[in-house]
């Protein structure tokens, strides 16, 4: 399941010296602690900034998705490293382009009379969209570029958010 990555360090682009690259696999649930194996080596030899975790197109795998900050020239190194960890499948991975880099959001924004068009107006504009709305609430699905969404993320902050979940920066691989 997608974790709030909201801390907006996550989305500072990298220093010149360092490199931002997705990483992709897949792992299979019977290799038992390959999900930790692979969130403690990314977190050990890089800046893990975000994580996905979903099932994976295969019967018995999940698919993880990192978005993390190397120094620069040392991504192979990690690579590397992953490939030594059993139970892994499928590894990809990409620099990243920030340009590239979409964001997945659900919130609840409380809104009640004027305030739901005002909500609404503002989800159209980020090309957003109201996928429940309740008496005194409406959700929406926002993606975009990270910027993208911190701009709607301030404006509905404005008509009270309620709750927020934000997948952090995904990429597809190479």
């Amino acid at each position: 399941m997608p974790t709030d990555t909201t801390d907006p360090a996550v989305l500072r682009p990298a220093s010149p010296q360092r490199e931002l690259a997705t990483v992709h696999l897949l792992a299979s649930l019977r290799a038992g602690s390959a999900f930790e194996r692979v969130t403690r080596l990314l977190s050990e030899t890089a800046s893990l900034r975000s994580l996905l975790v979903a099932p994976g197109e295969r019967p018995g795998c999940l698919r993880l998705s990192a978005w993390v900050e190397c120094p620069a020239g040392e991504i192979a190194d990690l690579l590397g490293a992953l490939g030594f960890v059993r139970g892994l499948e499928g590894l990809e991975w990409t620099v990243a382009e920030p340009r590239r880099a979409r964001e997945y959001a659900l919130l609840e924004v409380a809104a009640t009379g004027e305030a739901r068009s005002r909500v609404i107006e503002v989800a159209s504009v980020f090309r957003g969209r109201v996928v429940d709305a309740c008496e005194g609430s409406l959700t929406l699905e926002l993606s975009g570029l990270p910027d993208e969404l911190d701009a709607a993320f301030e404006l509905l902050g404005e008509l009270g958010i309620s709750r927020m979940l934000r997948t952090g920066p995904l990429a597809l691989g190479a």
